[in-house]
């Protein structure tokens, strides 16, 4: 990691984890914005599966060696993984909440430790709406608005 600008710090270089060939570069403007890309990382996901996250960094990865990248037409920008996928990164964050992508993925790991897939999708949309239904039930059934609304005052 490349920091000449003293953003994170004081100005310098630093080691990273190492386990991705990479070099990150800090600059001044921090990116944010929603992302989308097509993923293809076969085995782990073997047919191109349109991913959407919250793109969130402060500085431009480039690659320092052999990588593989998360699919075609991808750099290290939108992310990367080690040429025996072992290790993989990205900025995009939330995506797990695709399900076609976090399917992939977690059935690969469990192929790749003699397990067989799981039968049953999961929908992380779905899972969320319902645990919001829940906090909000409870939070209906603890709570007395009418004193919450007078202590605000409305």
């Amino acid at each position: 990691v490349r920091d000449p600008h003293g953003i994170e710090g004081p100005s310098g270089t630093t080691s990273g984890l190492g386990l991705l060939p990479v070099v990150t570069e800090m600059e001044g403007r921090k990116e944010l914005c929603q992302a989308e890309a097509h993923v293809l990382l076969p085995p782990m996901v073997p047919e191109p599966v349109t991913v959407q996250g919250y793109e969130i960094h402060m500085g431009r990865t480039v690659s320092a060696g052999s990588y593989t990248p998360l699919g075609p037409g991808l750099d290290t920008s939108q992310g990367a993984a080690s040429d025996d996928l072992g290790v993989w990164g990205t900025y995009y964050h939330g995506i797990f909440e695709n399900d076609g992508f976090r399917r992939g993925f977690l059935d690969y790991l469990r192929k790749s430790r003699g397990l067989a897939p799981f039968r049953r999708q999961n929908s992380w949309r779905e899972y969320r709406r319902e645990q919001l239904d829940r906090l909000s039930q409870w939070l209906e059934d603890s709570l007395d608005m009418n004193i919450i609304l007078r202590i605000v005052g409305i």
